[in-house]
């Protein structure tokens, strides 16, 4: 796991190390690249990796926006970790039953 503060920074690392990246969460407000520019920027770039995206914002994320951007996910917050948990799993194969739980 790797974690960023800055967009700007998150953005090249992901474009650096694009192999090695299974997925990445990411926080719809931040400074410099938002959450769905970023993930815009990635599929542009040939970037296939999965994208889920944070928000604490009233405003709508259509599914239409997120297909368009390469987003997999979009969890509103405030969020216990169950749907940040489930959406991992799913995205990378792997059920809450194939892990023990439910």
């Amino acid at each position: 796991m790797q974690a960023c503060t800055d967009s700007r920074i998150a953005l090249v690392m992901l474009l650096n190390r694009r192999k090695s990246i299974n997925l990445v969460k990411s926080d719809c407000s931040m400074p410099h690249v938002t959450g769905m520019q970023l993930a815009r920027i990635l599929k542009d770039n040939g970037v296939k990796t999965p994208v889920i995206l944070i928000s604490g914002l009233s405003e709508e994320i259509t599914g239409e926006d997120m297909k368009e951007n390469g987003v997999v996910c979009c969890i509103t917050k405030p969020f216990s970790s169950a749907p940040l948990v489930t959406a991992i799993k799913a995205i990378l194969g792997q059920s809450p039953k194939e892990n023990g739980k439910e």
